[in-house]
């Protein structure tokens, strides 16, 4: 069984920018991956990182993968606040817990084809909470009792990119997935 998770939840949706919410979108994403597995992949039910974590654990899943979009922003102006053109960011990258070559390895396997579709490749990284190895691993990498990872297709401010190309990036992780399953 693989678990497919959208990043965030319905009362802290993550990113935005216009009509592009994080949440909603990485919904879509895991819906739509869902539908490509079958009988081989489960939705995790929205809710808090603790609670997403609890359902995956109960459920003994080979992998899990949830499903993000970055943001990055530059205060142009300096008034401290984030406007439409302040948006920054392009690009794709893969997280897996620290140390993990079961995690590295599912990354892999997943990240080549969402790099080919979402440029330039940010690569497959350790996933530190963030981004800081100071403050540990990543809360959801941690914890997860299977290979896990976060997948970052692309930034918020490349909705319509991320929206052209959802159906074939969700089929090519479902299959990038089925793959690295029957690796294992």
């Amino acid at each position: 069984m693989i678990l497919i998770s959208a990043g965030h939840h319905p009362s802290a949706p993550g990113a935005k920018l216009g009509d592009f919410v994080e949440h909603d979108e990485a919904m879509l994403w895991v819906v739509e991956i869902a539908r490509y597995l079958g009988t081989r992949g489960l939705v995790v039910p929205p809710g808090t990182l603790a609670k997403k974590v609890e359902f995956i654990n109960r459920h003994d899943p080979s992998a899990t993968v949830e499903i993000h979009f970055n943001d990055a922003w530059k205060d142009k102006n300096g008034d401290g606040m984030v406007q439409d053109d302040e948006h920054v960011g392009k690009g794709c990258e893969t997280l897996y817990m620290p140390g993990s070559e079961r995690g590295r390895s599912l990354a892999e396997a997943l990240h080549g084809p969402l790099a080919a579709l979402f440029p330039p490749d940010r690569g497959v990284k350790e996933g530190w909470y963030r981004m800081d190895p100071k403050r540990g691993p990543d809360f959801f990498l941690s914890r997860t009792a299977c290979p896990a990872v976060i997948v970052e297709p692309d930034f918020v401010e490349n909705a319509e990119r991320l929206r052209k190309f959802r159906p074939v990036a969700c089929a090519a992780i479902a299959s990038a997935l089925l793959n690295w399953h029957g690796g294992v």
